[in-house]
């Protein structure tokens, strides 16, 4: 079965990087070394936090010192985890979700600080309260059924941004059943813990990927860009196209191809409008942002996955973000700033619009 094309098989999916195994490409230097003017060691450091793969690539003259950076990065990307993690007893989000009054939760806090205008900008389709909802759905366990309509309407009716009560960093739901859930952001915000893990090591230049979100940092040996290639949504073993990218660019993909549940011939992803609590049905396939911050791009590529392309692109500019949009016709939607650092897989089958 092929469930991801077409508009009735709802599926979406987060996307990611094929990176040490996870689903997105970040071509690197091939090897242990390559020789410049000087010697360039590279190391990679694996782990496993969020649901999700981890791997810190990093470059330097010194291996034993980027080993210690990468383990500082992945303990900043664990430590994170331990705070945002719906599924960990005492964390952050936790003790929000147990609605015994204002929480201290300064990571919650400066999240949603940061993502609560971009649920306004979206309608409320995109909303960190739909833990409930994406709980009923239980996509973790692959349930062989789909939740019941009226038992998504029941937690719709808690469901709400306007429910959460943010005073400094202390953060309390108000509505009794509602549920908050950082799955849409948490890869993103990830990167940049474990980016600001190695500013003033020695590191020259790396790769961080955290599920479907990356983080580049510095130069990549020989080049002063990176080349990321973009999983092709019809076929996650290919790719459709490449970017060009500079240290300081954190990337995030949401597409429809990855975590869904099949049910009666039909595929449906994880990417849930808030509004109906059903997945989206807005006719992208694959949305890739870039942005200068991990929770930025991450959040984005979520929240224009469940727009319409045009939409899509308008709320990135609103952003000051750049983006690469597929729409179910194979047409790919390019922002102004990309143009350049953009091209399309030759013989992939996907057309640029207006060409």
């Amino acid at each position: 079965m092929r469930p991801y094309s077409g508009r009735k098989r709802r599926t979406n999916r987060r996307g990611a990087l094929l990176l040490g195994g996870v689903l997105f490409t970040v071509l690197l230097i091939a090897g242990g070394a390559v020789y410049l003017h000087v010697r360039v060691v590279q190391k990679t450091v694996t782990s496993y936090a969020m649901g999700a793969p981890v791997s810190i690539t990093l470059y330097g003259k010194d291996g034993a010192a980027l080993e210690q950076c990468g383990r500082a990065a992945a303990g900043a990307v664990n430590a994170l985890e331990r705070q945002i993690s719906v599924r960990i007893s005492g964390s952050e989000v936790d003790r929000i979700n147990q609605h015994e009054g204002p929480a201290s939760a300064p990571e919650s806090a400066y999240i949603l600080k940061q993502i609560l205008p971009i649920c306004r900008q979206t309608g409320g389709k995109y909303d960190p309260t739909l833990g409930g909802v994406l709980r009923l759905w239980d996509f973790e366990s692959a349930p062989k059924t789909i939740p019941d309509h009226r038992q998504i309407d029941l937690l719709l009716h808690d469901v709400g941004y306007d429910n959460l009560e943010i005073r400094g960093d202390r953060v309390e739901l108000s509505a009794p059943s509602a549920l908050l859930d950082f799955g849409s952001v948490g890869k993103g915000y990830a990167c940049d813990k474990a980016a600001e893990a190695l500013a003033g090591g020695q590191v020259s230049g790396g790769v961080v990927a955290v599920g479907g979100s990356i983080g580049l940092v510095g130069e990549k040996p020989g080049s002063r860009l990176y080349k990321v290639d973009i999983t092709d949504p019809l076929d996650k073993t290919g790719v459709f196209g490449s970017l060009h990218l500079p240290g300081g660019s954190f990337i995030s993909t949401s597409g429809a191809y990855e975590r869904y549940i099949e049910f009666e011939g039909e595929a449906y992803g994880h990417i849930l409008d808030a509004r109906t609590g059903m997945p989206s049905d807005s006719g992208i396939l694959s949305c890739t942002v870039v942005a200068d911050s991990g929770l930025k791009s991450d959040a984005l590529s979520t929240a224009c996955f469940l727009l319409p392309p045009q939409e899509g692109l308008a709320l990135l500019a609103r952003n000051g973000a750049e983006g690469v949009l597929v729409d179910e016709n194979k047409t790919v939607y390019v922002t102004d700033g990309l143009r350049n650092s953009f091209s399309l897989s030759p013989g992939s089958g996907y057309r640029l619009e207006g060409k």
